[in-house]
């Protein structure tokens, strides 16, 4: 029933389609994060302004997503993010499902609060370094390409929308869950939604942002990798996280709350 509401809410945006929202790939960027529960979803939806158009493949908006992230034995990219280093990578494989392409990406975070990602198409086997992506790896990493290897695996749904006027990408993440390489390990997070805001610059004419605040929801930074990796694994600094389980945990109380209610 939700996500009927849901696929109601966006048939309100005008579809576009990969090719023609090709123009706000946004690989250097300023972006922001919100999370909030799952549940408001669709009051979200509803009051962001419809001139925004919405990223729909094969008939459909709600697009699956599969990431698995590289790291070094000693969780290299894991440590330097938990530490609050500036100019910090993460290097992994991205699955678009819907159009079963997949790329191996190095995303960077400058000093300047900017994200820059590169990426190219690669076939891979078991996620394993072929000399293509060594060599990809080495040009932009400071680090040995062969001693990366598959640390974790994210799922989740992911609503795009767009627009062109302003320059702005905006993605919804939702049904999101970690799991082990050999998916031994499993963690899910129904109640969690994730809103990443992205722009080429500082720019504030985001109705979208006016959105989020006009339902009191405020930035907050949230790496899927490092907290799947502390949920996951036994990691050490995870008391850095310790205020992020803390409002997850707000949130899960929330999500359920709503639900049960709705359902009386």
């Amino acid at each position: 029933m939700v996500a009927d509401l849901i696929e109601n809410a966006l048939n309100r945006y005008a579809p576009i389609s990969l090719n023609e929202m090709d123009c706000v790939r946004l690989m250097d960027r300023i972006d922001t994060k919100y999370i909030f529960s799952a549940a408001c979803l669709n009051d979200l939806l509803k009051i962001v302004p419809s001139n925004y158009q919405v990223l729909k493949i094969n008939g459909q908006y709600n697009l699956p997503y599969k990431t698995i992230y590289l790291d070094t034995h000693d969780h290299l990219f894991y440590q330097q993010q938990m530490r609050g280093k500036l100019n910090i990578h993460k290097v992994r494989f991205r699955v678009y499902e819907s159009t079963g392409t997949s790329f191996l990406e190095v995303k960077f975070k400058s000093n300047k609060s900017r994200t820059i990602k590169l990426r190219i198409n690669c076939d891979f086997c078991d996620y394993c370094i072929n000399n293509e992506a060594f060599d990809f790896i080495s040009k932009h990493v400071d680090c040995d390409a062969y001693s990366l290897k598959p640390a974790m695996i994210s799922r989740f749904d992911r609503i795009t929308l767009v627009r062109l006027e302003t320059k702005e990408r905006i993605t919804i993440d939702s049904n999101i869950s970690f799991s082990s390489i050999d998916e031994t390990q499993k963690v899910s997070l129904p109640f969690l939604a994730i809103v990443e805001s992205k722009h080429d610059d500082y720019s504030n004419r985001s109705s979208f942002v006016r959105s989020l605040k006009n339902l009191h929801l405020l930035p907050m930074g949230f790496s899927k990798y490092c907290v799947g990796s502390a949920m996951l694994y036994n990691l050490p600094r995870q008391n850095i996280l310790k205020s992020k389980f803390y409002v997850l945990q707000k949130i899960a109380n929330e999500y359920h709350t709503t639900n049960l209610a709705r359902s009386n």
